[in-house]
């Protein structure tokens, strides 16, 4: 049981604060609650909690917050907040206006969260980022009130620097853009049930089309372009496996006759619409599983079927490295292919997340790493952009020597060195860099926000305030 302060000397008093003794219940769960509230600062570098915000220990911070605010301001009873609560709040970020005053800042910070990781902003209305915060579905609240004339022109700069869609694209394209990848990646669309991507089951997507094709969804149909459209990426829609399958052995069949081997690119199309190399990496996993009967084996070992294939992560660097003896680098995009067909760009950006990855089946080995350093391979391309953005603006304030900085300076190289710089003061003042950025800023003369003059300048004599 807690002593009485009533019944303990003054000296026993000061002894025991000394040592982190808390009086009150209040007190105490406002320790646990201030606490949580440092640990999600030190995670995501702010204090834009969404209010339904849930800890792993079951604190809700986000409506804590809020009510702190309503402390302060005599919105609500309770416990006035020491002069000591309100500087460790303010020293992590703390926001005092109304959670209504900061809605749009909380949306902010977590697409600024998701663009720097991702370098877009293409998501799914039914997205949650990792904290559970709902950013498709805010995201398509600021298109709703970019429509409705209801944003600043200072919200619409801020998110259009971020890649900022104005037009929501059809759900279905952005469905099928998400299964198109996926048979890039996997050769198939052999999606588990289980599989998410962006907030989309896209095994039931892929069977919902299938059943509109088959009539037997009311109201829905596809049309005869987004039929082909499928079946370009390996969609089935025939139910019958034993006609499917005899379908795609004489694609197979007709291949082999034409050109004497199985040695399918994948981007080949079959006459029937279906990718055949897709089909074929299939059959050799059925194989490999014992599903395939005699006569199917002896049928597809006469048209040259080579069941063991070579190491599918050799393959990839194979052409890697030869795009790398070629260009000298391998800055391409995702959505690059080689001349045979092959998703280099995919296959690169696969590595990059297998990096990171837990499963020992797909985590890249330290040789791995090795050899793709030795190549030129990027890790974070966003980072890389990052850096070129810092040495134009480091080169152009070296030419400067404290003259005036001018926002509309383009680089000799046709790098536009002035938006990049006025974009990077706009992402602090939203929080949103990190701190080795703005230290490398400050380091070539980029003075940030201060109290007294309320106005981002570059350090040095007062002609050298950004315009």
């Amino acid at each position: 049981m807690r002593t009485k302060r009533s019944s303990l000397t003054k000296d026993q008093i000061k002894a025991l604060e000394a040592v982190g003794m808390i009086w009150e219940a209040w007190d105490f769960q406002w320790e646990k609650n201030s606490l949580a509230c440092k640990d999600y600062y030190v995670r995501y570098g702010n204090l834009s909690v969404p209010v339904d915000y849930t800890t792993t220990d079951g604190l809700r911070i986000g409506s804590w917050l809020r009510r702190q605010r309503q402390i302060k301001y005599g919105i609500v009873a309770g416990s006035n907040l020491t002069e000591e609560q309100i500087r460790r709040l303010d020293a992590i970020g703390m926001d005092w206006r109304n959670y209504p005053e900061t809605r749009f800042e909380i949306g902010m910070s977590a697409a600024e969260r998701y663009y720097n990781a991702n370098g877009n902003l293409n998501v799914t209305t039914t997205y949650k980022d990792e904290t559970g915060y709902a950013l498709g579905k805010w995201l398509d609240r600021q298109r709703k009130k970019f429509a409705d004339g209801a944003l600043t022109e200072e919200q619409i700069d801020r998110l259009t620097a971020l890649g900022m869609i104005w037009t929501k694209e059809d759900p279905w394209e952005t469905k099928y853009r998400l299964a198109e990848s996926y048979s890039n990646e996997h050769g198939n669309l052999n999606v588990p049930a289980s599989y998410v991507v962006d907030g989309v089951w896209l095994n039931k997507w892929l069977n919902e089309q299938k059943q509109a094709f088959n009539g037997k969804r009311k109201n829905k149909q596809l049309t005869p372009e987004r039929i082909e459209r499928l079946k370009k990426i390996g969609m089935c829609f025939d139910d019958s496996v034993g006609s499917a399958w005899e379908e795609n052995c004489r694609e197979a069949e007709d291949y082999f006759k034409k050109h004497g081997d199985l040695r399918i690119p994948a981007d080949y199309i079959g006459s029937n619409g279906k990718k055949i190399s897709a089909w074929l990496l299939r059959q050799r996993r059925l194989y490999k599983e014992g599903r395939l009967n005699d006569k199917q084996i002896r049928r597809l070992s006469s048209i040259g079927m080579i069941w063991q294939i070579e190491d599918t992560w050799e393959v990839g660097f194979s052409h890697a490295k030869d795009y790398y003896s070629k260009n000298g680098n391998l800055n391409v995009p995702k959505s690059y292919r080689c001349d045979d067909g092959f998703s280099l760009g995919c296959w690169l950006n696969n590595q990059r997340a297998n990096l990171k990855n837990t499963d020992k089946y797909r985590k890249i080995t330290s040789e791995q790493r090795k050899r793709l350093d030795e190549i030129g391979m990027s890790w974070s391309p966003a980072d890389d952009k990052w850096n070129v953005g810092f040495e134009h603006a480091k080169e152009y304030l070296e030419m400067l020597q404290g003259r005036k900085v001018s926002y509309s300076y383009i680089s000799p190289d046709g790098y536009k060195t002035g938006e990049w710089l006025r974009s990077q003061i706009k992402y602090q003042k939203a929080r949103g860099l990190s701190i080795k950025k703005k230290q490398r800023l400050e380091s070539i003369g980029i003075e940030f926000y201060d109290s007294r003059r309320k106005t981002p300048q570059i350090q040095g004599e007062e002609a050298a305030q950004i315009n």
